[in-house]
């Protein structure tokens, strides 16, 4: 059994979003010739009217339903047969824990702790939607299961 979820919101596109991507992006081209016919582009105006077209360009992406987020590295949860990835930010490293290592599972409020030896892998419900968050749980509680964990619920 495998299981992989982006842990990046999905944007909700919206019609102000297309109005103001497209906005900036008009008024970047504009202050470019606006300038070129005043008598030249200073650095100034070139560092502004980048900064413009890139937020159109990010504003229109998300309303296309694609996060910027994912420019900068990826964030997910992924369930192997073999081993538990989890990388809660694009800015952390990698947690892997070996599926033959784990020893218990805690199922808590906001989180799910997976105890292997002397480590914890904590994984936060925060990003996840409901359904996801029920998915999530079952596929541990099959891993559990068939391994003979112990699973320990708290707080529910």
């Amino acid at each position: 059994m495998e299981y992989y979820k982006d842990l990046h919101p999905q944007p909700e596109p919206g019609k102000f979003q297309l109005f103001l991507g497209i906005l900036f992006l008009i008024i970047a081209v504009a202050f470019i010739v606006l300038e070129f016919l005043e008598g030249g582009l200073t650095l100034f105006g070139w560092i502004y009217s980048l900064i413009l077209f890139l937020n159109g360009v990010v504003i229109l992406l998300q309303y296309r339903g694609i996060n910027a987020d994912r420019i900068f590295g990826k964030k997910f949860l992924r369930i192997t047969p073999e081993k538990i990835c989890y990388k809660p930010s694009h800015r952390s490293k990698e947690q892997v824990i070996s599926r033959k290592e784990v020893e218990a599972i805690h199922f808590n409020l906001s989180s799910v702790d997976i105890v292997s030896g002397t480590r914890t892998l904590t994984i936060n419900y925060q990003p996840q939607s409901y359904q996801d968050i029920q998915k999530l749980k079952q596929i541990l509680i099959q891993i559990a299961e068939q391994k003979g964990i112990p699973v320990r619920y708290q707080n529910q």
